[in-house]
């Protein structure tokens, strides 16, 4: 990756990878007038971006955390998203999203149960 950076002249992308990209920017600029407007629009962007299986507002095996959305790669979990429509209420959100994967992945079972 630290290659690639120092060298993006040599980097050819890929259109719909840039599609995407610039449709998740304009969307999460957007003004919406609620939380489930702002999540049905980024559901479809982020489920063209980005691969893998995603999990969209399933609890947690333990039961302790419910996140936006859980993209899995096989038995790992490599994303988890938190979707909001404001920077956060009563805390830094980027502390936040940091307990909340911590308590995530501290569990015994990082996959979610049978759907």
């Amino acid at each position: 990756m630290k290659y690639n950076l120092g060298h993006l002249e040599s980097l050819e992308p890929d259109y719909r990878t840039l599609d995407h990209a610039f449709d998740l920017i304009t969307s999460s600029a957007n003004f919406f007038a609620d939380e489930d407007q702002r999540e049905e629009r980024l559901k479809v962007t982020l489920g063209g971006l980005l691969p893998g299986k995603c999990v969209w507002r399933e609890k947690t095996s333990s039961q302790t955390a419910k996140p936006a959305g859980v993209w899995l790669q096989g038995p790992f979990t490599y994303i988890l998203a938190e979707l909001k429509n404001e920077p956060g209420l009563g805390g830094d959100p980027f502390l936040r999203s940091l307990v909340a994967y911590g308590k995530f992945t501290a569990e015994d079972e990082v996959l979610f149960g049978p759907n």
